[in-house]
C-alpha cells in the first residue's frame, strides 16, 4: 500500500500534497533553528550564555534526529535529486569512530564529571555534522541556509556596533564592559565573550566575501554590506588572533581566485566595465576614509595592541600555556588525560614562571589558548590524528570537485571552507572551538560540504540511507542521553547561579534572621547544582563560601576539600583551606587571643588544624611560589605556634614577593600593616626593642598613607590600640634595662 511517504507514489491529493509541503517546512525550519537561535539567544535567564547555547544546540540536535527520516523521504521527493550520489561513507566512518575514541577517553580513560561534560559537547557538534550531511543534501534547503547564516551574522554584527556605541540592552555597567582590555569596551554581540564573537565572525566573513562574487546586482551589494558589517564588528572585539586569521584567510582567498580563474576565467564573472571599476574603487576610497576617520580611536587601539605583541601578559603567556599542554601530551603521548581534563592537570605541568604574569585568584588555566595542543593534552595523538585527518578530507574534497567541475555554485563550497579554515587558524592562539557559539559553525560547514561534495548523477539519497537503518537506531538512542544531559546540566547551572547571587547578599550588617532564611535556600539550591552538573566544580567553592559566612569551619573544609579533589589548585582554594582551619583553630583554643599562645599552651585539636593550614600554605606555595599572600598567612601560622623564626622568614617572604606581585586575597585592602605589626610582636618576645617599635612604627605610617584601609573601623581602631599599648611596654622594658 502507497503512502504519502512513499516516493513512487503518483496518486496525490491535495491533502497529500500540504502535509507533504508541511512536512518539508518542518524539516527545513528545524535544520535552521540551531543556525538561527544558537548565535542570537542571549540568556537573561540567571544561566551562563554559554550553557544557554549549549543547551538549546543539544535540543535542536535531538529535534534533528527525530525528524531524521521525514527528511530523508522529503529529499528523495525533491525534484533536484541528482544533488546526492549516496554517502559520504571515509568521512562519515571519520566522525563515527571519532565519537567512539571519545566516548572511551570520556570513560575509561577519564572518569571525571568533566569530561562526561565535554563528551556530551562533542557529542552534539559530531552529530550536528553527520545530520547536515542530510538535510544540506536539498538544494533549496542548503540555499535557505547559507542565507539564515549571514542574515544571522549581520543581526549579529549590528548588535555589536550599537555596543561599542554604547546602545545595548543587556550591559547596563559599561564601567566594566572591557573583557579585561584596560581602558577599552571589547564588544560581544550576543554571544557572551569578544572572542567567542571573533571566532564565530571569522567564519562567516570568508562565506559573505564569497556570495559577492558568486551573485550580481542587488545580492552582490547586500552581501558586500554583511561582510563590511561582519569586518567592522570584528574590529570591535580587539581580537590579535581574529585579525591574523583574517590577514591568512584573505591572502588564501585572493590565491584561490586566481587559481580558479586561470583554469575556467568564466568561473569568477564580476560584470563590470573599466569605467563600473573605476567608480567602485573610487566609492571604497571615500568610504573607507569616512570610516577611518570615525573610527580612528578604534583602529589606533587595534595598531597599538599589534605593537604590544611583545609586551603585554595576554601574548607572553600563551607560550607558558602551550609548553604546559606540550608537557602533559608528553607524559601520555597515546591517548592523553582524558577529553575535557586540561583544566584539571594542567597545574602540575605549568611552568612555574607563569605566576609572575598571572595572579593566583586567577592562576585556574582552564584552557591552553591553542585548540591543538588542547586536543593533544587531552585526546593524544589518537584524537588530534582523526580530528586532523578529517579536515584533510574536506580540504581534498572541496578542492577536487572545484578543479573537476567547472561549476559556480561550487564557489559557494570555498567559502564554506575558507571560513573553516579560517576558525582553525584562529584557533593557534585561542579555543573558540571549544565553546558553542562558535563551534557548531564548524561542524555545520562540515556536513554542509560534504552533503554537496558528494554528487553523480539522479541518485537517490533513499536507497542509501535505507541499508543504514541501523545507524538511524543507534541515533535514536542518543536522543534521550543527550536531551536529559542538556536539560541537567541547564537546571544545575542555573541553581549554581542563584545560589551564588543569594551568597553576595549575606553581610554581618544584616539581621541574623535575614542571613538564616537566605542561608536556608542556599544550601539546597547548591547541593542540587552539584548533584545535576556534578562537573561545575563552583558549587563546591559556593558551599565552602557558604559555610564559612556562617562560621561553619569544618563543613567549610569538607567543601573546599571536595572542590580540591575535583579541579586541584583551583584559584584560592588552597588559601581558602587554610584560613579555614585557623578559624577552626581559633574556635578550639576558645576563642582566645592568639598574639598570647605559645606552642605548649596551645589545645592539641588546635595546634593539630593549625598544621593541617600549614600543609595547605606550603601545598600553594609549590604552586605559586612568589604569591605573597601564601608567605603572609603562612608566616601569621608559624607565629600562633610559637616558631618565631620561621614566622620572621615567612613575614619577610611576603613583604618582598609583594613589592612584585600586590597583595590579593583581602579585597583591596593591603595587610602590610598587619605583617609590621606581626614583625613587631615577633622582635618583642625576642626582646628585640628597637627593632620592634621600629615594626610597629613602620605599621602605623603603612595605615597612614593606605588609601584602601578604614580609619575609623573596627579592626584599624583595635590594631592601633595594640600597637600602642606595645609601645608602652617597650619603653618601659627599655627603661627597666641595664646600661649598657
Amino acid at each position: 500500500m502507497k503512502t504519502i511517504l512513499d516516493p513512487e507514489n503518483t496518486n496525490k491529493t491535495p491533502y497529500h500534497s500540504l502535509l507533504e509541503r508541511m512536512t518539508r517546512i518542518l524539516c527545513d525550519c528545524l535544520f535552521i533553528l540551531p543556525v538561527v537561535l544558537v548565535p542570537i539567544v542571549f540568556t537573561s535567564f540567571n544561566t551562563n550564555t554559554i550553557v544557554m547555547k549549549e543547551t538549546i544546540l543539544q535540543v535542536c540536535v535531538c529535534l534533528l534526529m527525530l525528524a531524521l527520516p521525514l527528511a530523508i523521504r522529503t529529499n528523495s521527493k525533491s525534484a533536484n535529486r541528482s544533488i546526492f550520489a549516496g554517502w559520504p561513507r571515509t568521512a562519515s566512518l571519520l566522525l563515527v569512530i571519532l565519537i567512539g575514541y571519545l566516548y572511551i577517553s570520556s570513560t575509561w580513560i577519564s572518569t571525571h564529571p568533566r569530561s562526561e561534560h565535554e563528551f556530551f559537547r562533542w557529542l552534539s557538534y559530531l552529530l550536528l555534522a553527520l545530520l547536515s550531511i542530510v538535510y544540506a543534501a536539498d538544494r533549496k534547503r542548503y540555499f535557505l541556509y547559507l542565507l539564515s547564516t549571514v542574515m544571522t551574522a549581520s543581526a549579529i554584527s549590528l548588535y555589536a556596533i550599537g555596543q561599542s556605541f554604547e546602545i545595548d540592552f543587556f550591559y547596563q555597567d559599561w564601567d566594566r564592559f572591557s573583557f579585561g582590555l584596560e581602558g577599552v569596551r571589547r564588544v560581544c554581540g550576543s554571544l557572551g565573550n569578544p572572542d567567542y564573537l571573533a571566532g564565530h565572525l571569522i567564519a562567516i566573513i570568508p562565506l559573505s566575501a564569497i556570495l559577492t562574487l558568486f551573485y550580481t546586482k542587488i545580492r552582490r551589494g547586500a552581501c558586500i554590506i554583511i561582510t563590511l558589517l561582519a569586518v567592522t564588528a570584528l574590529l570591535f572585539t580587539y581580537s590579535r588572533g581574529a585579525e591574523a586569521a583574517l590577514f591568512v584567510t584573505g591572502c588564501i582567498l585572493f590565491a584561490s581566485i586566481i587559481i580558479l580563474s586561470r583554469k575556467n576565467p568564466q568561473l569568477i564573472r564580476l560584470d563590470l566595465s573599466r569605467r563600473n571599476w573605476a567608480t567602485v574603487f573610487a566609492v571604497l576610497i571615500v568610504l573607507c576614509g569616512f570610516f577611518g576617520m570615525i573610527m580612528w580611536d578604534d583602529i589606533s587601539v587595534t595598531l597599538q595592541r599589534i605593537g604590544q605583541l611583545g609586551e603585554d601578559a595576554s601574548t607572553l603567556t600563551r607560550p607558558m600555556y602551550w609548553r604546559g599542554a606540550l608537557s602533559m601530551w608528553e607524559a601520555k603521548p597515546l591517548t592523553g588525560f582524558g577529553i575535557g581534563t586540561f583544566a584539571l592537570y594542567f597545574p602540575e605541568y605549568r611552568p612555574q614562571q607563569l605566576a609572575n604574569y598571572q595572579s593566583f585568584k586567577e592562576f585556574y588555566v582552564e584552557h591552553a589558548h591553542n585548540e591543538f595542543v588542547e586536543i593533544l593534552a587531552e585526546t593524544g595523538i589518537i584524537g588530534f590524528l582523526l580530528y586532523g585527518f578529517f579536515f584533510l578530507l574536506l580540504t581534498g574534497k572541496v578542492w577536487k570537485l572545484l578543479l573537476q567541475k567547472n561549476d559556480r555554485e561550487n564557489l559557494i563550497l570555498l567559502g564554506l571552507w575558507l571560513g573553516i579554515l579560517s576558525a582553525l587558524i584562529h584557533n593557534l592562539f585561542t579555543v573558540t572551538l571549544r565553546f558553542t557559539p562558535s563551534a557548531f559553525l564548524l561542524w555545520s560547514f562540515s556536513g554542509v560540504i560534504l552533503a554537496r561534495t558528494t554528487t553523480v548523477k539522479k541518485a537517490s539519497l533513499l536507497p542509501v540511507l535505507k541499508k543504514k537503518w541501523i545507524l538511524y537506531l543507534i541515533l535514536l538512542a542518543a536522543i534521550p542521553s543527550l536531551f536529559i544531559f542538556a536539560l541537567q546540566n541547564y537546571m544545575g547551572d542555573y541553581q549554581i547561579r542563584q545560589a551564588k547571587g543569594w551568597i553576595s547578599e549575606l553581610s554581618p550588617e544584616k539581621t541574623q534572621q535575614f542571613n538564616h532564611e537566605l542561608l536556608e535556600d542556599i544550601f539546597p539550591a547548591l547541593y542540587k547544582g552539584a548533584d545535576l552538573a556534578p562537573d561545575h566544580v563552583e558549587s563546591h567553592f559556593l558551599l565552602g563560601l557558604a559555610y564559612y559566612k556562617m562560621y561553619d569551619y569544618p563543613q567549610s573544609i569538607e567543601s573546599f576539600e571536595k572542590l580540591e579533589l575535583h579541579q586541584k589548585d583551583f584559584t584560592s582554594n588552597r588559601l581558602n583551606l587554610a584560613i579555614s582551619y585557623m578559624k577552626l583553630s581559633d574556635l578550639l583554643g576558645g576563642n582566645s587571643s592568639l598574639t598570647q599562645i605559645s606552642r605548649q599552651t596551645y589545645p592539641l585539636l588546635a595546634r593539630e588544624c593549625m598544621e593541617k593550614a600549614i600543609e595547605w600554605l606550603e601545598r600553594g606555595i609549590a604552586s605559586d611560589p612568589t604569591g605573597p599572600d601564601y608567605h603572609h598567612f603562612l608566616g601569621r601560622t608559624y607565629y600562633y605556634l610559637g616558631d618565631l623564626s620561621k614566622a620572621e622568614s615567612e613575614l619577610r617572604e611576603a613583604l618582598r614577593y609583594s613589592e612584585q606581585r600586590p597583595f590579593e586575597f583581602i579585597d583591596s585592602v593591603n595587610p602590610s600593616p598587619d605583617i609590621h605589626a606581626f614583625l613587631g610582636r615577633i622582635y618583642f618576645r625576642q626582646q628585640k626593642f628597637d627593632e620592634s617599635a621600629g615594626e610597629f612604627h613602620q605599621a602605623v605610617q603603612e595605615i597612614q598613607r593606605s588609601t584602601d584601609r578604614d580609619a575609623n573601623s573596627a579592626y584599624t581602631r583595635d590594631l592601633l590600640a595594640e600597637i600602642n599599648r606595645y609601645l608602652y611596654e617597650i619603653q618601659k622594658a627599655k627603661k627597666t634595662m641595664p646600661a649598657p
